[in-house]
């Protein structure tokens, strides 16, 4: 029997499904993601509710139309309100962790189970209530309508409620008057590319040189490394000198550094213009690259064509969400974007070509003093070398085509740099902030020993910095020069002194002197890494020779550090490792064959005489009593001959003359390696010798 609506029935399934993707649906999504979502919520909001009201007063007027078929009518309500219950189900319930929403690759294939599930239920609700609900009574139409409307809205104060902290950075954004104007004569010019890693910048320059016949008079400091893995860590390093350990919280540490120098500060003294522009947050004094796109309405996307993005994202089952979410590339966004990379990306070519519409000369000031932070060179890696937005490539190919799409945005700058005439008579820098966690060009990678071989290549390629200069009227094709700088030596670079800056180990890598550098290496745990008030822990590496080199890199071990060789060490020793060693077993690890190798770089030369303790025991016969006799030497020396027959500890004294640059090359020999080989284990192979619980290294 078909029940003949009301008209408050009737008008309350129309409204349910335009709420449900107007409002229920894209709020969830924005407040569960508003940490990677950046939209004015106040400026869409009035024109999502006409909209709202729009759809709603036509599908009224349509269910009106063909009220007189009740049968038809009460089956198109049951279908309007089974697709705003799947709408909910999918958007509330179905809600998978694709990753973050800034443009990387999602493999889609890992959710087809999922996809599955999701039609399945779609199918079974939408049918369930096209044919059931025309049949019930009205008390039980309008109750089951008012239910679907307050799980929406507990939907929405849910997500309220839960929502990430608002990572909206404490550091204040300040306002630039003549971003794009610079002084006649003299100018200093810091073009900062994120995630720039100059071993790229080498295999281009070796294989592309044509591509960087424009880099006029610039010296190519090939063997810089970062100070840190990532942007936190890194911009306030080099602007200050100073290096963050987490012995304080982190805006304390950048307002006492600023206190005591800046880069910033200093040009300001001299009565240089300065202007800071890059993303917003990142430092003090940084304008905003976006918000001056923005002001300049070249092609800014509207916020009301994001926000139904999101909403259909979010609604839709997976299997149409690759035709929603394209790397990137948003659906109806992709449209108004008229070619441009999503995202930062966007941001900095439209930010390039104002530079190129609107650079001028003016007199004022001493001077001028400009950073200009891109983003262009960091993932996702979808901008091609023409810069031109391609959500096809992935991996290291990808990086590639994106470093030379870096390259031609700084070539096209110092283009225009030229045509302005202050080219010559400018210092300008082109760096980054550190490398990309996942790639070394195949080159490097063939540099690689096996002394090096635990250092995880992230480590490496993190630390692997641009840094380019040209001084004033330099002249010429690029120059390499293989010193071994950090990022933090540029204000030594530009010649700025200051009692509380300290150039004596920039002097000494100028004049061709040995350099010990550090490299504070870190990972994130949680998202809100701007906002946090400290670093994750930082674990210390020192970089001995050149750092295209992985054998260079060693942890830095502290006297009287504990190294468990167990598995609850959790790879503690791993970096240690050299090689003639075993598998990492429960509570130890062997050594296999006739010697094995440690190599610990101390955190600072010593300046007395160490005793190094080893617990372990030799591989040995004591029926027989054929006891394992070690031979440990250190850099080339003998320090001590080991008769180990049982477990225990054992010792030996290091003197501290043998390593007076803190690195001790450790070599265990052993006297008779056996083979484990027993009915048991037939297939061990292995020639046993030396078996290392843990060891310390501590003064004498």
């Amino acid at each position: 029997m078909t029940i003949k609506p009301s008209k408050k029935v009737l008008f309350s399934v129309v409204c349910i499904l335009p709420i449900m993707l107007g409002f229920i649906v894209p709020l969830s999504f924005y407040l569960g993601n508003k940490n990677e979502i950046v939209i004015n919520l106040s400026v869409v909001l009035l024109a999502v509710a006409f909209i709202v009201i729009g759809f709603s007063i036509l599908l009224f007027l349509l269910l009106s139309f063909i009220q007189p078929y009740s049968k038809t009518l009460g089956m198109l309500m049951g279908f309007i309100l089974g697709l705003a219950i799947a709408i909910w189900i999918q958007s509330q319930l179905f809600v998978w962790d694709f990753g973050q929403f800034n443009g990387q690759i999602i493999d889609w294939g890992r959710w087809k189970s999922q996809m599955y599930l999701e039609g399945v239920v779609w199918f079974i609700i939408i049918t369930f209530f096209t044919f059931w609900f025309y049949r019930v009574k009205k008390k039980i139409q309008t109750t089951l309508i008012m239910a679907v409307y307050l799980l929406g809205l507990l939907s929405v104060l849910t997500s309220y409620l839960t929502a990430p902290k608002n990572t909206e950075s404490r550091i204040s954004e300040p306002l630039c008057n003549d971003t794009f104007a610079f002084h006649p004569q003299k100018n200093v010019i810091i073009i900062l590319l994120d995630a720039f890693q100059s071993d790229y910048f080498d295999y281009v320059l070796k294989k592309y040189p044509e591509d960087l016949s424009f880099f006029d008079g610039f010296i190519f400091y090939r063997n810089t490394i970062s100070k840190f893995p990532t942007t936190k860590g890194s911009l306030p390093s080099i602007l200050t000198g100073a290096v963050y350990q987490n012995e304080q919280k982190y805006l304390d540490y950048i307002s006492d550094s600023r206190k005591k120098f800046d880069l910033m500060y200093a040009y300001n003294d001299m009565s240089y213009k300065t202007c800071f522009v890059g993303i917003k947050g990142t430092y003090p004094d940084v304008i905003s690259m976006k918000r001056i796109v923005d002001m300049s309405n070249t092609n800014k996307i509207n916020p009301l064509v994001e926000y139904f993005d999101y909403a259909l994202f979010r609604a839709l089952p997976t299997f149409f969400k690759p035709k929603i979410y394209d790397n990137g590339n948003w659906l109806f966004s992709s449209i108004d974007q008229k070619g441009y990379p999503p995202r930062e990306h966007g941001t900095d070519i439209r930010f390039l070509e104002l530079f190129e519409d609107r650079a001028y000369v003016k007199s004022e000031g001493k001077g001028t003093f400009k950073i200009l932070h891109f983003y262009i060179s960091h993932p996702p890696w979808n901008v091609n070398q023409n810069l031109k937005f391609d959500p096809k490539l992935f991996g290291e190919t990808g990086y590639l085509q994106q470093i030379k799409g870096s390259v031609k945005l700084c070539s096209r700058m110092l283009k225009k740099l030229k045509e302005i005439g202050i080219y010559d008579s400018s210092e300008i820098i082109i760096m980054s902030d550190h490398g990309t966690w996942e790639f070394l060009v195949s080159d490097q990678k063939d540099l690689n020993t096996n002394a090096g071989a635990f250092i995880p290549q992230k480590i490496i390629s993190s630390s692997h910095a641009l840094l380019l200069y040209k001084p004033v009227n330099s002249k010429g094709k690029i120059q390499v020069n293989d010193i071994p700088l950090e990022t933090t030596d540029l204000s030594c670079l530009l010649g700025l002194s200051n009692k509380n800056i300290d150039c004596n180990n920039f002097n000494i890598a100028k004049s061709g002197g040995n350099r010990q550098r550090i490299f504070y290496f870190y990972e994130w745990s949680k998202n809100n890494r701007f906002r946090d008030e400290h670093l994750p822990k930082i674990k210390e590496y020192i970089v001995n020779g050149h750092a295209y080199r992985h054998e260079n890199y060693h942890p830095a071990y502290k006297l009287g550090k504990e190294v468990r060789f167990s598995k609850d060490g959790q790879g503690e020793a791993d970096p240690y490792l050299l090689s003639g060693w075993s598998w990492q077993e429960s509570t130890h690890r062997w050594t296999d064959g006739p010697s094995a190798g440690l190599m610990i770089q101390l955190e600072k030369a010593p300046t007395q005489d160490m005793i190094l303790r080893l617990w372990g025991l030799g591989y040995s016969d004591q029926i027989k009593k054929e006891f394992q006799q070690v031979n440990v030497s250190i850099n080339g020396y003998q320090i001590a001959k080991w008769t180990m027959y049982q477990e225990g500890q054992y010792e030996a004294s290091i003197k501290s003359t043998i390593a007076p640059d803190g690195l001790l090359k450790i070599v265990f020999n052993m006297s008779n390696p056996r083979n484990p080989n027993s009915p048991e284990n037939s297939k061990d192979n292995r020639k046993l010798g030396l078996l290392v619980k843990k060891l310390i290294i501590v003064n004498k």
